[in-house]
């Protein structure tokens, strides 16, 4: 019989979600909303939240269906990723007090009372997290949330990059390459603490973890090689398979519950074109139709010696 999370492990589920690099910039910009004259009733501030968080993570979950059996790897996705870890993905290193660009489309679908949105967001961050972070929203939300573009200054941390289960630095991230140890206990680590995961069947926990750790490492500022690493890892994960190919892009996807978690990457550099978050079936966390719930798609990205400027 299918089962829903409760809203204690729903609310876990989301903590951590903001707990990714792109995710918890926007949830700085969700705070100045909330502090603003033309305040709106919490119920819709919560919500509009949530829904531009998940946009810029693609992370809740919803628990449903019976338990899986692991499956083989599909050879075709194991292919994908094997060529992805052996394509160039660009500069190597981010050099000091240079700023890693990136910027993304994102469209969300309107849940819980919030409105849809769609718009773009641009971040640019420095080895010590130190950056800044712009987000243009649609018409909608402008109406919603009182302002159509935000711009919030992150400040410098010790472990400003999520990936996982837990933050690095960019020293310790660029330590990975040299550690193939630590790169493989990712996925295990990550589905071993992710909130409120024990609501989860532990074939639909390995698949979540297995795509968040290639998305974090593809989204944060980590060098090439562990990168690469990271795709060589997960090559023979039975989790990840294979769901649509062109000639130009690959789409690797994992199912957990009632979600596709997917992601897309060029067939020729390997490097990341869209995240995609669709509902499978009909659920109550989510009513309406099977849909895309959300979905970003990466426009560019680089280095730049300067917040604001583009490469």
């Amino acid at each position: 019989m299918r089962r829903e999370l409760d809203e204690d492990a729903l609310r876990h589920l989301f903590d951590h979600a903001r707990e990714s690099p792109t995710a918890a910039e926007v949830e700085a910009v969700l705070a100045r909303l909330a502090t603003r004259r033309r305040r709106r009733p919490r119920p819709l501030r919560l919500a509009v939240a949530a829904a531009v968080a998940t946009a810029a993570a693609g992370v809740v979950l919803v628990a449903g269906g019976t338990p899986r059996q692991s499956r083989p790897p599909s050879a075709s996705a194991a292919e994908v990723l094997r060529r992805a870890a052996s394509a160039p993905h660009g500069p190597d290193v981010l050099p000091p007090g240079s700023y890693a660009y990136l910027r993304y489309r994102y469209t969300a679908a309107a849940a819980g009372g919030a409105p849809g949105d769609h718009g773009t967001f641009e971040r640019w961050v420095r080895r010590d997290g130190r950056g800044l972070t712009v987000v243009r929203h649609s018409a909608a939300w402008a109406r919603a949330a009182g302002d159509g573009i935000e711009r919030t200054r992150t400040a410098a941390s010790t472990t400003p990059f999520a990936v996982g289960a837990r933050s690095w630095s960019y020293r310790e991230l660029r330590r990975l390459a040299g550690s193939p140890r630590r790169v493989d206990r990712l996925v295990s680590d990550a589905a071993r603490t992710l909130p409120g995961g024990d609501a989860l069947s532990p074939a639909d926990r390995t698949a979540y973890a297995a795509y968040a750790v290639l998305r974090d490492v593809l989204l944060a500022p980590a060098p090439v090689a562990v990168q690469q690493r990271t795709y060589l890892r997960l090559v023979g994960h039975p989790a990840l398979r294979l769901v649509a190919r062109t000639p130009t892009a690959a789409t690797v996807a994992a199912d957990a519950g009632d979600l596709r978690f997917q992601l897309e990457v060029d067939a020729a550099t390997g490097e990341l074109l869209s995240l995609e978050r669709r509902l499978l079936r009909r659920s109550r966390r989510f009513p309406g139709r099977p849909r895309v719930v959300n979905r970003i798609e990466v426009v560019a990205r680089g280095i730049t010696r300067s917040p604001g400027a583009r490469p």
